[in-house]
Parts: structure tokens; sequence; C-alpha cells
């Protein structure tokens, strides 16, 4: 799975990025679960690739996440 293009090499731009309102009526979440997540994590190099979450931690990461990504 391929995300959004990376902007130069900064993180929070990234993140930032995986979010789409566009043109559109409601933003679109392209990281919409926990393991869409992780592969993004993965495919940017910021967790190694046997890097697993645990079933009772999905929902943390997912508002952590949800809350970084609209600051």
């Amino acid at each position: 799975m391929s995300f959004l293009h990376r902007i130069a090499g900064d993180i929070a731009l990234d993140l930032a990025n995986t979010v789409s309102w566009c043109g559109r009526d409601r933003e679109i979440d392209h990281l919409a679960s926990a393991e869409d997540i992780v592969a993004w994590a993965k495919e940017g190099g910021l967790v190694a690739g046997s890097y697993a979450i645990d079933a009772s931690e999905c929902d943390m990461l997912i508002n952590r996440t949800r809350r970084c990504a609209q600051r």
C-alpha cells in the first residue's frame, strides 16, 4: 500500500497530508484504521517493518494520530 506523497521530508506535513478536504463537503482521512497508521509509519521508516500493534491499543493510536493531524 502506498500513501500520499511525502513533502520535503517533514513528518508533520506528511501526517497532515493524509487528510484530504479540498473540493469536498467533508474531509477524507486516508489513515482510517490502526492498520493504516502502522503501514504509513512503516512506509515512512518511523517504525521497524516487523512492528505490530496490540489490538487493545488500536483505538488509542487512532485517536492520538487524528489529534496530531488536526493541529
